[in-house]
């Protein structure tokens, strides 16, 4: 991922050094730089839980890492741009495995169209 893809998904997920509830819609306890730390609610010890500069950033380095390599094992026969790599982990960054293979597939026969759920 570039300098670039790396600071708009840090900037796109937000930062936030303690623990929280996700998005209403979700609910489920969050930290740091979009890292979930279970589903469902936090706890009032989590929500009192500081979260330190090194961590959060460690994680995030992390699952960059695997969203990287996630990638690059589904996008195997097409060549992407580094602005469509970036965006395809910043996808994988926030998506399961599953979704990740399903919507980037076609990208290996240069097909960048999104895909229509049904």
């Amino acid at each position: 991922m570039s300098q670039a893809g790396y600071s708009a998904l840090r900037f796109n997920e937000g930062v936030v050094m303690r623990y929280y509830n996700d998005a209403p819609t979700h609910g489920n306890c969050t930290w740091g730089i979009g890292a979930l730390a279970h589903f469902g609610p936090c706890t009032q010890a989590e929500l009192a839980r500081a979260v330190l500069p090194e961590q959060a950033n460690a994680v995030l380095q992390s699952r960059v890492r695997d969203a990287e390599l996630a990638v690059k094992a589904v996008v195997t026969q097409h060549e992407l741009t580094q602005a469509q790599f970036d965006a395809a982990v910043s996808f994988a960054y926030n998506s399961s495995r599953q979704n990740t293979v399903e919507a980037l597939t076609p990208a290996n026969t240069g097909n960048m169209r999104p895909l229509r759920r049904k």
